[in-house]
């Protein structure tokens, strides 16, 4: 069968055009005479937006002006329609052979960037670009109230009738999730210490215990029976930009907090369109790669937040909605915490769902 013929028929059982022809009573401008043959022309030399895109990884930022403009031509000459610009950080073990590390966002990068972008453009060539480096956006750059954070919870077992004095800062040190990718700075503060039984029927708030604190010793009489310590602590910068290239491998950002987004994605426009004037001359579209938050949750305005959009305040709840954290921010699947009823077990998860909510609002609104 020719290949003309072949694209004919394929069109015809594909787009089911011979049915809705009849059906609707309208002529397909497929099926007009000349039409296909211009289609066909189209699938032979497709437009750059049609034809293949790579992702264009430059590794550790290692960069060129000569080798861009090579890996360009190589590119066009395939049929490749575009790129997708996504420094990284170098591979492990691997040869620089002789390459110097630029780090992004600094002038000779952006002069790197320059000719890429140009390059592309004089090639007919399409280019997209990645907002930033690595999983997820981040850097060094970055201030403390900027970067990521989490609150998850610690509980200890204590015994009735007993006194105990646990220091902050051990109490504190005790909160260590398994990070895949650990920053080397990370900030940890006690939000909340309160004591509970061990079992309850009934909901319990329990005993808040901040008030006995003293020289950042909490101290603990604990009442006959069973109990246990539960206490919060906001960890802040507690991951690294997995995979980051030079200048974007430190904290990652809070994805809960607009203004922090908003300081990340101005940074990267200003310095872009301080080299190459308009974006949009030059880059199509700028994108968000995957996401690896590894338990971010939190952001200080959220308790506000919740109350004002689920109609009542998650303080009251907010030890037995959080999990302890492990691997990747996955919650740990251990037993622990209070014995509740099978109904206030279920109140307990209606909640915890409206947390989950709250911050998918805050997430798909301020980032």
């Amino acid at each position: 069968m020719k290949r003309r013929t072949f694209f004919k028929n394929s069109l015809l059982v594909t787009s089911g055009t011979l049915f809705m022809d009849s059906f609707l009573g309208c002529v397909n401008p497929l099926l007009q005479d000349g039409n296909v043959d211009e289609y066909f022309k189209g699938f032979q030399d497709p437009p750059a937006d049609s034809r293949l895109f790579v992702r264009w990884w430059w590794n550790g930022n290692r960069l060129a002006e000569n080798e861009i403009l090579r890996e360009l031509d190589v590119m066009q000459a395939a049929g490749i329609g575009g790129v997708e610009i996504n420094p990284i950080a170098f591979p492990e073990g691997s040869d620089p052979v002789g390459y110097e590390a630029l780090t992004i966002f600094e002038e000779k990068w952006l002069d790197m960037l320059q000719v890429a972008l140009e390059g592309a453009k004089e090639r007919g060539m399409i280019c997209d670009m990645i907002v930033g480096s690595g999983w997820p956006f981040g850097g060094e750059f970055l201030n403390k109230e900027d970067q990521s954070q989490m609150v998850t919870i610690e509980t200890i077992d204590l015994e009735g009738g007993q006194s105990y004095h646990f220091k902050i800062d051990e109490l504190v040190d005790r909160v260590d999730p398994e990070i895949h990718s650990r920053n080397k700075t990370v900030y940890r503060e006690l939000q909340m210490a309160r004591l509970l039984p061990k079992v309850s029927r009934d909901f319990v708030e329990g005993e808040d215990l901040v008030s006995s604190i003293t020289d950042e010793v909490l101290s603990i009489n604990v009442p006959a029976g069973k109990h246990i310590l539960y206490y919060v602590v906001k960890l802040t910068g507690y991951m690294a930009v997995i995979n980051g290239a030079p200048g974007a491998s430190g904290p990652v950002l809070n994805h809960y907090s607009k203004s922090a987004t908003e300081k990340y994605l101005n940074r990267i426009s200003g310095f872009i369109t301080g080299k190459v004037g308009n974006m949009g001359e030059y880059i199509r579209a700028m994108f968000c790669d995957s996401m690896e938050l590894e338990g971010a949750n939190w952001n200080d305005d959220l308790p506000g937040e919740f109350e004002v959009r689920r109609g009542y305040s998650i303080l009251p709840y907010f030890p037995f909605v959080l999990k302890k954290v492990g691997h990747m921010g996955n919650p740990l699947e251990e037993d622990y915490g209070t014995k509740f009823s099978e109904d206030v077990t279920s109140m307990l998860k209606r909640v915890e769902l409206d947390f989950y909510l709250t911050r998918i609002e805050l997430f798909k609104e301020r980032f």
